[in-house]
């Protein structure tokens, strides 16, 4: 549910990048590098579902479990 959630408001942005932009925001409250930009392209490339597949990817980061 969150990620469906998370997937309809990164509908708003008028690129892919502008939606991983926005998603890294949402997510981590940080922009995205360089490196997560060019993944998150490569990754929703593929069509079908991957825009709601790379927001549960996001959603099961590492970065939202682990506390300094």
């Amino acid at each position: 549910a969150r990620a469906k959630a998370l997937e309809l408001r990164l509908r708003t942005a008028q690129s892919a990048e502008e939606r991983i932009k926005q998603a890294y925001r949402i997510v981590f409250g940080r922009d995205a590098t360089a490196d997560e930009l060019r993944l998150g392209r490569e990754y929703t490339a593929i069509g079908g579902n991957a825009w709601l597949s790379y927001a549960q990817v996001l959603l099961s980061s590492n970065e939202l479990v682990v506390v300094n």
